[in-house]
């Protein structure tokens, strides 16, 4: 028997709500594990390992926006916040959330090759949440009582999540499959290659969502590139590379920004209307009622 849209709609919040602080939880814990993630880190550097300070404050932020989307935004009434809890994000979170603690899990154990396989996992997950979100919500395309919400707790953690299990997968592929061979050295060249232009085009092109860019995706992998910079700064090449292409993607996502008043998706922007017709007849009956 098919669960009615109430029952979903709660399942859905309170899976999202237990799942994240199960996540917080096991990572406050881990550092008081004996190895810690932090022992792991200086057991374990690699090429590619990136400066923890820099991780820190990314995921601090990341932690406070997915928390005021758990929190507040996903129990909001409005039609276009419910549609994105139920439809476009459903159980993704709560899956994201189980495949990560499974990560932690596992990297913590030192079982790498296994905490790679919970990373593409999570990775599959948070592209395919993305892309729903870029794709059907994008920030222009909602009504004007709800994009700030939005964007700060939909568009921008959701972003950022993607963003860190797709720099995370490369990390710990690294931790599972080379050494501090000079091979390896090149490898990690060509890693950060890809990142910077993975994030590229998204903020340039939208070229995987129809034209529809997000500026977060790019920002989040350049500051990874950065911290990886930074962290790097005895193996000069790489370092020197990453904040090359760190900086140039600030250039592009900052061009792109002013050009584009903000909204960094040219092709939704000139579908706003459409879509405002679309849900104004939904909003009008729910405010009516």
């Amino acid at each position: 028997m098919p669960l009615s849209t109430s029952t979903k709609k709660n399942f859905i919040r309170v899976g999202n709500v237990l799942s994240l602080l199960l996540l917080f939880v096991a990572n406050a814990v881990s550092l008081n594990l004996h190895p810690s993630p932090i022992d792991i880190y200086y057991k374990h550097l690699t090429y590619l390992s990136p400066s923890l300070i820099f991780v820190g404050i990314f995921v601090i932020v990341l932690y406070v926006l997915l928390f005021g989307f758990v929190f507040y935004v996903q129990f909001s009434n409005a039609f276009i916040i419910q549609r994105v809890v139920t439809s476009t994000v459903g159980c993704l979170l709560i899956v994201s959330n189980l495949l990560m603690c499974g990560w932690l899990f596992s990297l913590t154990s030192e079982k790498f090759y296994l905490s790679e396989m919970f990373m593409f996992l999570a990775l599959l997950v948070t592209l395919r949440f993305h892309h729903n979100i870029v794709v059907h919500f994008s920030p222009t395309s909602h009504p004007s009582t709800q994009v700030t919400k939005i964007i700060a707790f939909v568009n921008t953690p959701f972003s950022m999540y993607t963003a860190f299990t797709l720099v995370g997968f490369v990390y710990t592929g690294f931790l599972a499959f080379t050494n501090d061979d000079e091979l390896f050295a090149f490898v990690a060249v060509v890693c950060t290659w890809l990142l910077a232009i993975f994030g590229m085009a998204w903020t340039v092109t939208g070229i995987w969502s129809g034209g529809r860019r997000d500026g977060v995706m790019g920002a989040a992998i350049a500051w990874a590139l950065l911290a990886i910079a930074v962290q790097q700064r005895e193996v000069r090449h790489i370092s020197i590379q990453c904040t090359v292409l760190s900086v140039t993607m600030s250039v592009i996502l900052l061009v792109i920004w002013i050009n584009y008043g903000g909204s960094l998706s040219q092709a939704a922007r000139s579908q706003r209307n459409i879509v405002v017709e679309q849900y104004a007849p939904l909003l009008h009956s729910e405010s009516d009622g």
